[in-house]
């Protein structure tokens, strides 16, 4: 088996399917009656463009019955890979979200392995360490991330515990007290 760019497995047959499955190639699949193709989902998640790739979250993120799904650490890894991609570039097309549709999908993702965090703990510290990195980076990420992520999250009280680390960090710290004044709850270092 082959992996492709993104260090996946690559089932995509070149030759029987052509190079990059289209977005129209994944919606016929799902008019199909009987089990979703993994191949299909495979080439997507490796495709080189942002609408296959998108199109592909789609069907991961919330799959029907018939599909037959990726190890889950494989779909982890798509979706943190590609998640923070659609992030950073904010070049929304027709399947590609805008910046603030993927910092919306990241925040749905988190608090779906949040409410299983026992088997995700891993993931959770990966998406922890990503929300970390794009505040980093500038103000327009800065600000989406707070609006579309963070002020979701932090109204869980145990949420913000687990993001306590930022509040000691110069750059990170009055992004962690901004999320907690835009999720109502009081950061702990104003009661101080």
């Amino acid at each position: 088996m082959n992996t492709g760019d993104k260090g996946q497995p690559d089932e995509w047959d070149e030759h029987e399917h052509g190079s990059d499955p289209a977005p129209d190639s994944i919606e016929a699949v799902f008019s199909q009656h009987g089990p979703f193709p993994v191949s299909v989902l495979l080439a997507g998640m490796n495709s080189l463009s942002p609408e296959v790739r998108s199109a592909t979250f789609a069907v991961l993120f919330d799959p029907p019955p018939s599909v037959d799904l990726p190890p889950s650490a494989v779909v982890d890894s798509f979706f943190l890979d590609h998640l923070s991609d659609r992030f950073r570039v904010d070049q929304p097309g027709i399947y590609s979200p805008s910046r603030y549709l993927a910092g919306h999908a990241l925040r749905a993702w988190f608090q779906r392995l949040w409410r299983e965090s026992t088997a995700h703990g891993a993931t959770l510290i990966k998406l922890r360490d990503l929300f970390a990195s794009l505040a980093r980076e500038g103000e327009a990420e800065r600000e989406a991330l707070l609006l579309s992520v963070l002020e979701h999250l932090f109204v869980d009280s145990s949420i913000v515990a687990f993001f306590e680390s930022w509040r000691h960090e110069p750059e990170l710290g009055p992004v962690f007290e901004e999320a907690c004044r835009l999720s109502g709850h009081s950061s702990p270092m104003s009661e101080q």
